[in-house]
């Protein structure tokens, strides 16, 4: 049988937005077009293949069996001629350490297909470098003969951070006190500690 009179399954693979050091929660989508001459048969599977750098939490599409684990879509119905399934959506968070650039992969196989040359996609994906976390030191309060609080705010640039505050009582500091936990996300928050002693 000729490709023209038989399926054949193409699929790509594109991102949404600009991918940080940092995200979460970026989005690829695949998309599988039968580009033959009639419909498809048995079942259809996709496998992505992440990038080192890019973690998957989740991956769905309408009409899709899909496993998480194994980053893999399956379904039996059959796709017409011309027609196109549902998107697959993978969402993905970016290591603070990953790559300047990416490729993400994906594979569809099976349906009956007969031409195996569309049948692979990969999309470059340029990953920005992080932008540092931004501080503002505020102004001291509750100030008392042997206790202090010192406050200031800080934005994590989408990195996770931790915080802490040099203080002395000259310029040359000479203490360090840490505040509690890991700063996360892309808004400026408060941070604080309280001194005694």
């Amino acid at each position: 049988v000729g490709g023209a009179t038989a399926a054949d399954l193409a699929i790509t693979t594109t991102h949404t937005g600009t991918f940080t050091q940092g995200d979460t929660d970026d989005l690829y989508t695949i998309i599988v077009t039968n580009a033959g001459g009639s419909a498809s048969s048995g079942t259809v599977t996709v496998v992505d293949t992440l990038p080192t750098g890019l973690t998957p939490i989740a991956i769905s599409g309408a009409g899709w069996a899909a496993n998480l684990g194994a980053l893999t879509c399956t379904r039996s119905d059959a796709l017409a001629a011309g027609a196109t399934y549902p998107p697959i959506f993978v969402s993905v968070n970016v290591s603070a350490s990953a790559p300047v650039s990416v490729t993400n992969i994906a594979a569809v196989s099976g349906g009956g297909d007969t031409n195996l040359s569309n049948n692979t996609a990969s999309d470059v994906t340029t990953v920005n470098a992080a932008q540092a976390p931004a501080v503002i030191t505020g102004t001291p309060s509750s100030i008392g003969a042997t206790i202090a609080t010192l406050n200031g705010t800080v934005n994590p640039n989408g990195q996770p951070a931790t915080v802490r505050f040099e203080y002395g009582v000259t310029t040359n500091y000479g203490s360090i006190v840490s505040v509690a936990g890991t700063f996360t996300g892309t808004a400026a928050q408060t941070a604080s500690a309280n001194l005694t002693g």
